[in-house]
């Protein structure tokens, strides 16, 4: 996901159509109206004081995504839990695990691929490929996924 800024309205047409063709990556304009946490008001009622559990310890907290890069007038952010898409050919749902980069890639094209396997079932596996400013293949992979009627 990519977040633009709303003070930098040009910024958002350019990567609009940088990743037209990328179904996996999307483009948002950040909408937000000041931070979203407020200060503690004093007399609030059931606030916890501890026992809080970390992200660490509670793996429904982690939050799907984390802050990859910022640019000028952007910042990106990676999903740090599996992506869904759709198969083209039969509409299933898949879900993959992304890889994770040391520095995120300029592009990242991922394609679901299907394959029909005896006796009338199928197989997905998305083909991925990542590069860098310049245009050289940083990873090239082929990973196996599961579908929404496997068993998660």
């Amino acid at each position: 996901m990519i977040v633009t800024r709303v003070e930098r309205p040009e910024v958002y047409p350019v990567l609009q159509r940088s990743f037209a063709g990328s179904p996996w990556v999307e483009v948002v304009v950040d909408r937000r109206r000041g931070e979203r946490r407020h200060g503690t008001t004093e007399g609030a009622g059931d606030q916890r004081l501890a026992g809080r559990r970390s992200a660490d310890q509670d793996p429904a907290q982690t939050p799907p995504f984390r802050l990859a890069q910022r640019g000028d007038g952007f910042e990106a952010y990676e999903a740090t839990a599996p992506v869904a898409g759709r198969c083209p050919a039969c509409g299933a749902m898949v879900s993959v695990e992304m890889p994770r980069f040391a520095e995120p890639p300029v592009r990242l094209d991922l394609a679901v691929v299907h394959e029909t396997i005896p006796p009338g079932r199928a197989r997905h596996m998305v083909d991925l490929q990542s590069f860098s400013a310049t245009g050289r293949v940083l990873l090239t992979s082929r990973m196996f996924v599961r579908t929404g009627t496997e068993a998660m």
